[in-house]
């Protein structure tokens, strides 16, 4: 996945390594090393370069979630004083997808700067152990956060889904199996998936500790990121297919709604003005009902946060994607996996930033379609109900 740093040593200590094994005739290969080693520690530019571009997202992903988290307090305040709808109860499950990957983020960031830290020691294979065993902690980690990315993603878009069926864009069946395949079938694979490969990453870095050889553990590692490439090429692929496909159907129906609702003959029946009667005057305008106004601007915002969403997920997975194949280009220059780290850091932070900033209009846009919705739903009952006593009626006529 995009979570996945796996380059066991640094270039520094593989040098390090390798010129202790030329000099050294003893049966352990990391006896006397430290001779070879500065008397301060093993830092380099790369590991300062790390903490340059993770250190400020530190920042970033605790803000993050202190907003999210006081977003939460505030909704469920909310939420006991009022009547628990479901565009309430996608809110808490949005905002409780956000806290996660904002926490994953930021133990992230933790667990990345502390693995580069080990460098400080002297001692060289001490350091070589506790990185590659926080290495692994760390693409594990990694690994947490992507699967909590895709499931904010794939949430998103069962959202999309349900407000699709409420306008009418598709229809019940239809509904039922995409429902079963983004819920079920495909949040099952992914989260199977990421797990396997977040215990594959635990593994390579206990062999890399374990001293069994740095020839294992380059193949476990190229392994890896083979089987990552394939995993995170095809669910990407599914799911921005899923979403766009989706939010095609969201948005070609908001539009219709907007067109129908300006081209309503009440608009036409409306009473008329005295610029009507008089068409000389200036001093009034023809004006639709307030209610009619306020429908077609919550479409129009309904239509703007659907596109934000859209572009902004599209991006943010995109960039990830170049940034994992960074990953690889890592063994030739380590320039590429400090690419893959800005990379990832600012489009975790922008999918996070992005959903704060348009959770409420977004909570009023479900609102107004879960009411139209239950509406609709009252008035063919209502309509149901009706027709059953005259059609008792008429064939009880019928029969006398």
């Amino acid at each position: 996945m995009t979570s996945l740093h796996l380059i066991p040593l640094q270039h520094k200590s593989e040098e390090l390594f390798e010129i202790a094994l030329e000099q050294n005739n003893s049966s352990s290969p990391y006896s006397n090393i430290t001779q070879l080693v500065n008397s301060t520690n093993l830092m380099a530019s790369y590991q300062y370069t790390v903490f340059a571009i993770n250190g400020p997202f530190l920042v970033v992903f605790s803000l993050t979630s202190v907003v999210i988290f006081s977003i939460m307090i505030k909704l469920r305040n909310q939420t006991s004083s009022s009547h628990r709808s479901e565009a309430k109860k996608n809110q808490r499950i949005l905002f409780s997808l956000l806290l996660s990957l904002s926490l994953c983020s930021l133990l992230n960031m933790f667990t990345r700067i502390g693995s580069e830290l080990t460098y400080i020691g002297t001692q060289l294979k001490t350091v070589l152990i506790v990185f590659s065993i926080l290495k692994g902690i760390d693409r594990s980690v990694l690994c947490l956060t992507t699967l909590f990315e895709f499931l904010l993603i794939t949430f998103v878009s069962h959202v999309f889904l349900g407000t699709t069926r409420k306008v009418g864009a598709i229809s019940e069946k239809k509904y039922r199996i995409l429902r079963i395949l983004v819920l079920h079938v495909f949040t099952t694979v992914l989260t199977i998936v990421i797990i396997t490969v977040a215990i594959f990453c635990l593994v390579v870095g206990g062999v890399s500790a374990a001293e069994l050889g740095t020839m294992i553990a380059n193949y476990l590692v190229l392994s890896s990121l083979i089987v990552a490439a394939l995993a995170f090429a095809l669910i990407t692929s599914l799911q921005l297919s899923f979403m766009h496909y989706v939010g095609f159907l969201l948005l070609q129906s908001i539009q219709q709604g907007e067109q129908k609702i300006l081209q309503s003959p009440s608009l036409s029946t409306f009473p008329k003005t005295q610029v009507e009667e008089n068409p000389k005057s200036q001093s009034f305008k023809t004006l639709p009902p307030l209610s009619v106004l306020e429908s077609v601007n919550m479409k129009r915002v309904a239509l703007k946060k659907a596109i934000s969403i859209l572009i902004g997920v599209t991006f943010s997975l995109l960039f990830q994607f170049f940034g994992f194949f960074c990953i690889p280009l890592a063994v030739v220059n380590s320039t590429f996996m400090l690419i893959f780290y800005g990379l990832h850091d600012i489009t975790l932070a922008f999918i996070l930033i992005l959903f704060v900033i348009i959770y409420r209009p977004l909570h009023d846009i479900q609102e107004t379609y879960n009411e139209s919705f239950l509406k609709q739903q009252q008035q063919h009952r209502s309509t149901t109900t009706t027709l059953e006593p005259h059609s008792k009626k008429v064939v009880a006529s019928t029969s006398v």
